[in-house]
């Protein structure tokens, strides 16, 4: 076989050219970083108080869906502060919304987005009729075609979800993102099942935002196991628990140095501090 032969040889004036003109070199640094705040998302299971934790946010913007009823019932009772919100009837409504807190946040530290399930739902109804019809059925052309429009979809809210991180890099607003908890059985290879709790959106979502998250956070109530003459019996506890690091029983995750896990008190209005304070470092 011939050899092939050699390429030939870049001049070093034209290699110089293109390193200094086309390419920008970032400066080097060192030193102390900055506290950026965090996009925390944050998924515990029903009754736990996860829309009232948000209302007690620092200046809060709350973004709703009509299915969420929670913080209307919460208001109504007097149990959360009477904070700025609105009810976002489409998919392009949230998106014109953050588009427009990137160009004025209006005062706003905190956006709430209540919650990813029903805004999930919306995104799956957008891009069902945009990129197929209108059609969810598995035919060729249709949502279900071998599952490609979970992919699309996937697309999609990774666009909303960089939209809310430019929002945070330019004004330093904080965002909450809360979602209900289910238990799934994971079935590994090689290995037993078992049951973990984990947000309750698709999984393709779920891992998107999981990884653009800051913080993922889970609420449950601890189980407290009673002995009753031999026998251990499971009864359900009062006590709130936020749990930071992720293991086979949940899903979370941080990048603050938390505790594995973070008591709340019984007083709903104390919650939110006790997260953000554990978050920034404060003792």
């Amino acid at each position: 076989m011939p050899t092939l032969p050699p390429p030939p040889k870049a001049s070093s004036k034209k290699l110089q050219a293109v390193s200094t003109q086309t390419v920008s070199i970032p400066e080097f640094e060192t030193g102390p970083g900055e506290f950026v705040p965090p996009i925390i998302f944050f998924h515990a299971v029903g009754g736990f108080g996860k829309t009232t934790i948000g209302a007690f946010a620092p200046k809060p913007l709350m973004l709703m869906t009509k299915m969420e009823k929670g913080y209307k019932t919460l208001l109504g009772r007097n149990l959360v502060p009477d904070i700025t919100r609105a009810t976002v009837d489409e998919w392009d409504q949230l998106l014109a919304i953050l588009q427009s807190l990137y160009n004025d946040p209006q005062g706003f530290e905190t956006i709430v987005l209540d919650s990813a399930v029903r805004f999930s739902e919306m995104c799956m109804s957008k891009v069902c009729e945009r990129d197929y019809n209108g059609r969810m059925d598995e035919k060729r052309g249709g949502f279900m075609f071998y599952k490609g429009g979970y992919t699309t979809m996937q697309r999609e809210w990774t666009a909303m979800l960089c939209l809310i991180e430019r929002v945070r890099d330019k004004h330093g607003t904080m965002f909450l993102v809360l979602s209900h908890s289910h238990s799934q059985t994971m079935k590994p290879p090689g290995e037993e099942d078992f049951v973990k709790w984990v947000p309750n959106i698709h999984p393709l979502l779920c891992e998107t935002t999981y990884d653009f998250a800051d913080v993922t956070l889970f609420g449950n109530h601890p189980t407290i196991i009673d002995e009753d003459l031999g026998q251990k019996k499971a009864i359900g506890g009062t006590e709130r628990v936020i749990y930071t690091s992720s293991c086979d029983k949940y899903l979370a995750k941080h990048r603050h140095g938390l505790k594995p896990e973070i008591k709340l008190t019984n007083k709903p209005s104390e919650s939110w501090n006790i997260i953000y304070s554990a978050i920034k470092g404060v003792k």
